[in-house]
């Protein structure tokens, strides 16, 4: 490998960690909870309607060509998406 290619690979390096660094300061400044997979999230402690978030997850709504829309309510999160999710387009 020629010295150009190393120096190249360890620029690279060094620019993903300083930009992985960057994004674990600024989600340790903002006071984000602790980012979770969606197979390590605990519905049990959570208002989060699951199956709403499974169905999101999976884009089902996508092939179906269906607007996928999320909102914060407090803790009333995806109680009304669920609800509706048998609607058609604009809830009709």
């Amino acid at each position: 490998m020629r010295p150009q290619q190393v120096v190249a690979e360890l620029l690279t390096a060094e620019l993903a960690e300083k930009t992985a660094r960057s994004i674990r300061i600024r989600w340790g400044a903002a006071k984000f909870p602790v980012c979770k997979s969606l197979p390590e999230f605990d519905f049990t402690v959570s208002p989060v309607n699951e199956e709403v978030v499974r169905n999101l997850h999976d884009g089902d709504f996508m092939d179906q060509a269906r607007n996928g829309v999320c909102w914060s309510g407090g803790d009333r999160i995806g109680q009304n998406a669920s609800r509706n999710s048998d609607r058609g387009p604009r809830g009709q």
